[in-house]
């Protein structure tokens, strides 16, 4: 699944980026790419609070995979829960059980699609009309 809204760093750009942020464990963070970099759904966002893997459709953030100084750092959105985990194998369990029940779009992104999608398909029906006559 690719996803169009979301833009895609190269390995060096993120490795970069990660370096810049916290050199120390630069390890840790090529884990993650390797971990995440191909899964369907996950993308990196890289902004003033560090790099930051996010599971969800068109940006959205419904799961998010980060790194402190000495664990991953993981939350979920719909719980509003943040754990730290000591290494990958805990990190890809705890994505398997909660990347099912966070697909799709987000309650807000189906509520903006409901007002937003009808208003531009009347649209583009008038404009059809226009064309028609």
């Amino acid at each position: 699944m690719t996803d169009e809204y979301v833009n895609r760093l190269s390995q060096d750009e993120y490795l970069a980026a990660c370096h810049a942020w916290a050199g120390g464990r630069i390890a840790a963070w090529a884990e993650l790419w390797d971990l995440l970099n191909d899964r369907p759904g996950w993308h990196i966002d890289v902004d003033d609070n560090g790099p930051m893997w996010r599971f969800g459709l068109a940006g959205a953030a419904r799961l998010v995979v980060t790194i402190d100084y000495q664990n991953f750092v993981v939350y979920e959105d719909q719980a509003d829960e943040t754990k730290h985990l000591f290494d990958i194998p805990s990190v890809l369990w705890w994505i398997q059980q909660r990347e099912p029940a966070n697909e799709g779009l987000t309650s807000l992104q189906e509520e903006i699609i409901g007002a937003v999608l009808p208003e531009q398909a009347d649209e583009w029906l008038r404009s059809q009309d226009k064309n028609d006559n």
